[in-house]
């Protein structure tokens, strides 16, 4: 996904959008997991919360992902996102903020 070269950067957006498609909890859980974890970089991070806005937002379906969540999960996830907040790093907080 952070790849200058164009094919591979595409091939990786089309992956993603697969897994989303095809397993949403799983998929929100882990991207959740990586913009929370500590030992990833805030660039990476920051791509993560990005990630989370743009797939709750968009679906070819009528459906909103967000919607498809199991309700604990989305529940997990704002949580997670509310904790995110009380973080000291001021990018990491307006990703957070971005995504509730």
């Amino acid at each position: 996904v952070f790849s200058t070269d164009n094919a591979e950067r595409s091939a990786a957006e089309s992956n993603l959008v697969k897994i989303r498609e095809n397993n949403p909890n799983l998929f929100f859980q882990s991207i959740t997991n990586l913009l929370l974890d500590e030992n990833c970089e805030v660039g990476f991070r920051q791509a993560c919360g990005t990630l989370i806005r743009t797939s709750i937002i968009s679906d070819v379906s009528d459906t909103t992902i967000w919607l498809k969540l199991e309700p604990p999960i989305r529940e997990q996830i704002k949580n997670q996102l509310l904790e995110l907040l009380m973080s000291i790093n001021p990018i990491l907080k307006k990703s957070s903020a971005n995504v509730s």
